[in-house]
């Protein structure tokens, strides 16, 4: 899933100011922050939509700027794009942060263990637990609820052949 991130551009050509609403670097989606009636506001979010149809996304970050606008939150929404909040963040872009670690580093992926700690199994940690463990050597998960990730456990060895460890023992997990 691609997640863009939307922010204020503050142009001081004119022209931009009036012809040039939004634009695109990599993924960020820039937009002119001389944004006060309603309908820019609405045009500007069916451009938003087309770029993240385009890119087969409905999740979004806004800027700081951009979140206190409330009427700009709101008809975002009635496009159904989803507003990804600092809580949902880093489900959403671990995996992007997991490919930047290993180049960065130099890694080969298919020879890096990975550790994670987590409380509780949602249906967004599963699913990126499902997809890192395909990628990745060995993972372990740390967790105090050793029962609700046994049956991933089980699942994902009869699945794919993936060896997942499942335990609650910090210590011995991050070595």
């Amino acid at each position: 899933m691609y997640v863009f991130f939307v922010e204020n551009d503050d142009c001081s050509n004119l022209f931009k100011q009036i012809f040039k609403k939004i634009k695109i670097e990599e993924d960020v989606i820039k937009i002119n922050s001389k944004i006060t009636k309603d309908k820019h506001r609405f045009n500007i979010s069916k451009k938003i939509k087309n770029i993240l149809d385009l890119n087969n996304s409905n999740k979004i970050i806004l800027s700081k700027k951009l979140k206190n606008d409330k009427k700009f939150i709101d008809i975002l929404y009635s496009q159904n794009i989803d507003i990804v909040r600092g809580k949902n963040l880093y489900k959403t872009l671990l995996k992007k942060i997991l490919d930047k670690i290993l180049i960065e580093n130099n890694l080969k992926s298919q020879d890096t263990k990975i550790a994670i700690c987590v409380n509780y199994a949602d249906y967004e940690i599963i699913k990126m637990i499902k997809v890192i463990s395909k990628e990745v050597k060995n993972v372990n998960i740390v967790t105090n609820n050793v029962d609700y990730f046994k049956n991933l456990e089980k699942n994902m060895y009869e699945e794919s052949g993936v060896i997942l460890t499942v335990t609650n023992n910090k210590k011995r997990a991050l070595n």
